[in-house]
């Protein structure tokens, strides 16, 4: 892996999760808050949080 995409990948991990409905807007900001926490703690990343839009949830 090049130097470049070893500094990126430890500074920005992206991480993709499929929602299905049938949960209320407070389940899926605390699912979305702790996946977030999770891949911060685990990954060693800096952690950046955004208040969800409406859109999200």
């Amino acid at each position: 892996m090049s130097q470049t995409l070893k500094r990126s990948a430890k500074t920005m991990p992206i991480i993709q999760v499929t929602l299905v409905e049938g949960h209320d807007d407070a389940v899926v900001a605390n699912f979305i808050k702790e996946i977030a926490h999770t891949a911060s703690r685990t990954l060693d990343a800096i952690l950046h949080l955004a208040k969800a839009s409406a859109s999200f949830l």
